[in-house]
């Protein structure tokens, strides 16, 4: 086992028995050592051969190679940089730290090919791959390192809808949504067409709810539609004072004002939030409206296709919420600790129990929701339905 530095256990106390202004000075320190050590090596490349194992489950050999294929991403990640993933989320702390500090730095795979796998001991997968690790940030001009991620991701679906008015004006068609559409699928995202949703009688009243935050509403249109996120937003724009450089020019500037943000159709969790402002001139403010648009499409589109992997990627751990119908509250408790002891958990928050309402937990894990789902099969749980995001079960 891997000796913690000193300046890890220091943390660790502080927050366990000092005040919050001890716990988050020793934050800082350890956040300092952590950058310091990275800046020193970063952009450093290393060739490394690992292997990665999944459990076979149900006789089911392709979801157990999907499961041994992230778990080498893990493990070449951790000897290309020398920082162990799964380890440092195993206390509390660590796994704030890792998603504030590691998830962005730790490193990543530029490019693999496999170069050994099969069925191994009756039950398990194992894959051996050769990766070349980069430690450091992902530069974004690494898309083949972000097609990887998205393959191991299971390539989510994704849904765009912007709404969008250029001078007060509706467009034909959103030029923002247009934008973030073209740059996620050249990166390799999967976008599902919006059109079916406007097309639908209730279009417009959905759409309100939509534009006014409601997350909840955002997913259920997703899920309608078989999207696994959603990005949803606004964008509009301003005409500005002429400058009088321009008077005679006939010029006219606008500057527009873009927010988005992307949502776990599921659950309703908002996973991310961009916001850019940008001004173009042209000879018309409606086309100097467009222009800046687009702009604004550009900058924030550069930003959900790297910002969405680090939440939801194979390099770290994921929230699975379960959802259990039928259960008593001594019951509720003791599953919690059969969920803590399932391999591949991390940890496991009770967020609620109420006689006649369903149970729910939420499971940070490394496991997708599929695999958690057959791991619960030997909890004397049944298995109602899963997507990505969450789990459905009843006690037998």
């Amino acid at each position: 086992m891997n000796k913690k530095p000193d300046n890890v256990i220091y943390a660790i106390v502080c927050f366990k028995r000092q005040p919050l202004i001890m716990f988050l000075i020793a934050l800082m320190s350890f956040t300092a050592s952590i950058a310091n050590q990275n800046n020193a090596i970063a952009g450093k490349t290393q060739l490394v051969t690992v292997e990665g194992v999944g459990a076979i489950i149900n006789d089911d050999k392709a979801g157990a190679r999907d499961e041994a294929l992230r778990d080498a991403y893990r493990r070449a990640v951790e000897k290309g940089t020398g920082i162990s993933i799964e380890s440092e989320t195993q206390v509390d702390l660590f796994i704030i730290l890792k998603d504030i500090i590691l998830a962005r730095s730790q490193g990543y795979i530029r490019n693999w090919e496999i170069n050994e796998e099969c069925v191994r001991d009756e039950n398990l997968y194992s894959v051996k791959i050769n990766a070349e690790v980069v430690n450091g940030y992902i530069e974004k001009d690494e898309h083949d390192a972000l097609k990887i991620i998205i393959d191991l991701m299971g390539n989510p679906r994704f849904l765009v809808l912007i709404d969008e008015k250029n001078l007060d004006t509706d467009p034909p068609y959103s030029v923002l949504e247009t934008e973030l559409i073209e740059c996620m699928v050249k990166c390799g995202f999967h976008c599902v067409d919006a059109e079916q949703i406007k097309q639908n009688r209730r279009a417009e009243e959905l759409m309100e709810h939509v534009w006014k935050g409601n997350s909840d509403v955002a997913g259920k249109l997703a899920r309608n539609v078989g999207a696994d996120v959603v990005i949803t937003g606004k964008v509009y724009t301003r005409e500005l004072p002429v400058p009088e450089i321009l008077y005679e020019s006939g010029m006219v500037s606008c500057k527009a004002y873009a927010s988005v943000k992307a949502i776990i159709a599921e659950t309703g969790k908002i996973i991310d939030i961009n916001n850019t402002e940008k001004v173009y001139t042209s000879i018309t403010g409606w086309d100097a409206g467009i222009k800046a648009i687009k702009l604004c499409g550009k900058n924030l589109a550069q930003e959900l296709v790297w910002d969405i992997p680090l939440y939801l990627g194979p390099s770290q751990t994921r929230t699975v919420e379960l959802e259990i119908n039928n259960i008593g509250y001594s019951e509720y408790i003791t599953l919690k600790n059969k969920l803590c002891a399932l391999r591949g958990v991390v940890h496991v928050f009770q967020r609620e129990w109420q006689a006649g309402n369903p149970a729910i937990f939420d499971i940070k894990t490394i496991f997708t929701a599929e695999e958690l789902a057959a791991r619960c099969n030997d909890l004397d749980l049944k298995i109602i339905k899963y997507n990505r995001n969450k789990i459905e079960l009843v006690k037998h």
